[in-house]
Parts: C-alpha cells; structure tokens; sequence
C-alpha cells in the first residue's frame, strides 16, 4: 500500500485517479489535491492558448512582412515612380499602402480562424449542454458531487475558450474598421 508521504510526493492527477480510484472515491485531502490539479491544469491549458495564440500572431506577422518586401520589391509601380523625378516622392506612400494590405490581409485571415475556432468550441458547447441536460435528467446520487464538479469545469473551460475567442474575434474587427 502506498504511505501518505509517497503519495503527497507525486503531482500527476492520472497517477493518483489510478492508485487511488474515482474522484468520489477519494478522501479529503485527495480530493482537495485533485482539484488543485484540475484548477492548475486549467490555468496551464489557458496560459498554452495565450502563448499559441501570440505565437500565431507573430508568425503571421513575420510571412505578412516578408510577403510585403516581395511585392514591393517586386511592384512595377515603384520602379516607374523612381525613373520620375516628379513621382519619386510618392513611393514611400506606395511602400505604405503595400504594408497596410499585408497587414490587413494577415488580420483578415486571423479573424476568419478565431471565428471558425470559435463555431466548433459553440457546437461543442451545444452538444455539451445537451448531454448535460440528458445527465440532469436522472437521479444523481450525493456521493457523485465531484463528478459534478469535474463535469461544471468543464463546461467553464468551453465557455472561457468561446469567450476568450469571441473577445479576440471582435477586437481584430475594431482593428479592422480603424
């Protein structure tokens, strides 16, 4: 049998759902370190969506200004406008109308996948909420109040995702309109 003093030592939720059996099964402190562990990899998933999410934004950053050099580089209008004393001063704003299309169609793209992200976690959510009003149906048992709340945080871990999406979603838009 395990002592207290090893199990406390181990930090993997799975390890000790498995030793030590369901949720229900669990006495106190068990089940005060298994939601420390649910709360904790909660935060872990949302801070690795945060960082995904900027390391997305960055990356598409970094192809919209390549994508932007190439076509200045390669745009028939600037090199026209540089053989004219008379034009030549307009190039930087030719440069600058180049740079705000990249950017914009970069942003573009980014909104249409946080809005796509944002219809799949809804229809999850929707069928989430229909299987949880099938479970609400039947007589749950008081020993099953941990199911319940392993059930509850995961639908706030939907409901934070389609916010977090739909926030993002509309703030790019703004951007866009300004």
């Amino acid at each position: 049998m395990t002592s207290k003093k090893n199990r406390s030592s181990v930090h993997d939720s799975s390890y000790r759902q498995n030793t030590l059996g369901s949720p229900k099964d669990l006495n106190t402190s068990d089940r005060s370190f298994y939601l420390r562990n649910e709360f904790e990899r909660d935060y872990q998933m949302k801070y690795q969506q945060l960082k995904q999410l900027y390391e997305m934004r960055i990356q598409g950053l970094n192809e919209s200004i390549k994508e932007a050099y190439r076509l200045v580089q390669s745009d028939d209008l600037i090199d026209t406008m540089r053989q004219d004393q008379t034009s030549e001063e307009f190039v930087n704003q030719r440069v600058k109308e180049i740079l705000e299309e990249c950017i914009n169609n970069e942003r573009e793209a980014l909104v249409d996948k946080l809005t796509q992200e944002n219809a799949e976690l809804r229809a999850e959510y929707n069928k989430i909420g229909y299987e949880n009003s099938k479970v609400t149906l039947y007589i749950i048992p008081p020993t099953s109040n941990l199911t319940i709340l392993s059930l509850l945080i995961s639908k706030n871990r939907f409901l934070e995702k389609l916010i977090f999406l739909r926030i993002n979603t509309e703030l790019y838009r703004k951007k866009q309109i300004h």
